[in-house]
């Protein structure tokens, strides 16, 4: 026969089992935060369900027509007789060039490269990206470097 005190025993030893654990997985948790990543599906049609009309109008672009452009911002460009091309950052990708005919993202085709402009197509729909401006460098002042 066991002892009077036998089933407490055991449940404090499941009590601090338990214990140890919750002080064991929370100290992982810490070391090792869960990343927590979005899902969203594959297609195309997903990227157009967030409404972006608020950073293309910010980037110049003209979102009339209901079909919202991709948020591109025009670094540099070079407008040719044969050949046209636009160094672009797309959708907050690191920049990369573009010819004239290549795609942007979701369907947005580069169609026209202008002195200081981008026009990108998708089904018809066209929107204009200005070049990003340069800051002025008027009121700088040249200063000779201190002789020792």
């Amino acid at each position: 026969m066991l002892p009077r005190w036998a089933p407490l025993a055991t449940n404090v030893v499941l009590l601090f089992s338990l214990g140890a654990l919750l002080a064991l997985a929370v100290l992982l948790l810490r070391q090792n935060p869960p990343e927590i990543v979005p899902v969203l599906p594959q297609s195309s049609d997903a990227a157009s369900m967030v409404d972006r009309a608020p950073e293309a109008r910010l980037l110049g672009a003209d979102v009339s027509g209901g079909v919202v452009p991709p948020a591109v911002q025009v670094l540099g460009v070079v407008s040719g007789e044969r050949q046209s091309a636009a160094v672009l950052a797309v959708e907050g990708r690191p920049s990369q060039a573009y010819r004239l005919g290549e795609e942007l993202v979701n369907g947005w085709l580069l169609s026209e490269v202008l002195p200081d402009e981008v026009v990108i197509e998708r089904s018809g729909k066209v929107a204009r990206m200005r070049i990003a401006e340069r800051p002025s460098i008027e009121g700088l002042v040249l200063v000779e470097p201190a002789s020792r």
